[in-house]
């Protein structure tokens, strides 16, 4: 998954939220079809979460609802889904998204940046109060 972290987005037209997108997928079809289904949904989630955590720059806080988007896959005739959720302390939106998006790559640069830099904010935050010799 691509990862970015955007400045503050308020309004997600043409996202459903993660509760609308787990009541609405119908897994409908053969006999096994049903379980495959849900093995992709349980991988699915378990990606959402395991980048969540890995996320720069994110504190663990969310403001409303993590959303979900999809976007035609390049390399075949299926749609992926990407999510994107907003934190509440300061507005910071972060997406993941299964394809590049080319238009948010400055965004993508600046994640490392901004890792490395909040790495040494809270090194400098633990040395407070440390004599220098």
């Amino acid at each position: 998954m691509y990862k970015y972290v955007c400045p503050p987005i308020d309004w997600f037209y043409g996202c459903m939220s993660l509760s609308q997108f787990l009541s609405k997928t119908s897994f409908i079809d053969n006999n096994f079809g049903v379980i495959e289904g849900l093995n992709e949904l349980s991988k699915t989630i378990k990606l959402l979460t395991s980048e969540m955590k890995s996320m720069p720059m994110w504190e663990g806080d969310i403001i409303g609802d993590i959303y979900v988007f999809a976007l035609p896959n390049p390399n075949s005739s299926t749609m992926d889904v990407g999510f994107i959720w907003k934190q509440e302390s300061n507005g910071t939106t972060f997406v993941l998204s299964p394809i590049k998006l080319d238009w948010l790559q400055e965004y993508e640069e600046n994640i490392a940046a901004k890792a490395q830099l909040q790495k040494e904010l809270i090194k400098t935050n633990d040395n407070i109060g440390e004599i220098p010799f």
